[in-house]
């Protein structure tokens, strides 16, 4: 029965939920997405969320990993840009379940021109920093909610910005194999520049569904930001208890990954993730590795 209450309590915000108002930027670094085995999911894992990478998906699905979780992440991708994270997922007592992050994104040797020549004018390079706080706590036993509050520190050339932002997230298990996601990142969200200027992100908002048949977990997401609107797919497959096999698709970037579950002490273990994707700004492929620690 509860199951069902919060899922009409889904259902009744929906619609508001899809007609936020626009804003005039949308963050691209919720577009990118962190973590080997999300990123194989191609980023249809808000209704996943089940390792140290959750608080960016969905700061709901922390309620629902019963382990301490700390991992981190490196991705190098074209144009001298590169992307690193880092979290740890913290079930509290009772009902109540914690995560901290931090990420942050470079692009280096960007040329600078004024005319169509040669040379540039000068080089400069970006750097985005975020530090994240994440609480989830349950609303029931099979129904949770989440909150990032996010700290921004932007840097662009010589120029620079503070702000923050918040992520507001909902998970349902309907059945033991079945769940229900609802997002949106940077729902309230203002930057600073140093120049006087202000930006206000646009919400990333996505709902999604995951489920297991037998060995096999399917996840699709549908995305609304800014006035664009897609659909997202992910899978994993299990073999020999240990290898993971996985592949995510979208509408301009596709993806495929594998990981490997270590035993490494007791109730400790090393999780090991790759990653590769296609690049929808250049023809080559990026890269992604991450670990995951878990401790029962």
């Amino acid at each position: 029965m509860k199951q069902q209450l919060c899922l009409v309590f889904v259902l009744a915000l929906f619609p508001v939920y899809l007609m936020a108002a626009d804003a005039p930027v949308v963050n691209n670094l919720s577009m990118f997405g962190v973590g080997a085995k999300a990123s194989a999911f191609n980023g249809a894992f808000s209704a996943v969320a089940d390792d140290y990478s959750a608080p960016f998906w969905n700061p709901a699905g922390i309620n629902f990993i019963n382990s301490i979780s700390i991992g981190g992440m490196h991705q190098q991708m074209s144009m001298n840009r590169t992307l690193d994270y880092f979290s740890a997922v913290i079930p509290g007592s009772y009902k109540n379940s914690y995560g901290i992050g931090w990420l942050s994104f470079k692009v280096n040797e960007i040329e600078a021109r004024s005319n169509n020549t040669p040379d540039p004018d000068y080089i400069f390079d970006t750097n985005t920093q975020l530090l994240y706080f994440s609480y989830g706590r349950k609303l029931w036993g099979s129904c949770a909610l989440g909150l990032n509050a996010k700290f921004v520190h932007d840097r662009l050339a010589d120029t620079k910005a503070i702000g923050g932002s918040i992520d507001v997230g909902l998970m349902i298990h309907l059945y033991k194999s079945v769940r229900v996601s609802l997002v949106s990142q940077d729902l309230i969200a203002n930057i600073s520049w140093d120049t006087g200027s202000n930006e206000k992100y646009h919400p990333l908002n996505k709902i999604g569904l995951s489920f297991k048949i037998n060995n096999v977990l399917i996840s699709s997401e549908y995305l609304k930001y800014a006035n664009k609107e897609s659909w997202i797919l992910g899978a994993e497959t299990k073999f020999l208890g240990m290898i993971k096999l996985r592949s995510g698709i979208g509408p301009d970037r596709w993806a495929v990954g594998t990981g490997l579950s270590i035993p490494v002490w007791n109730k400790t273990y090393l999780l090991v993730n790759y990653t590769l994707l296609n690049d929808p700004f250049n023809v080559e492929f990026s890269q992604i590795v991450d670990f995951n620690i878990q401790i029962f």
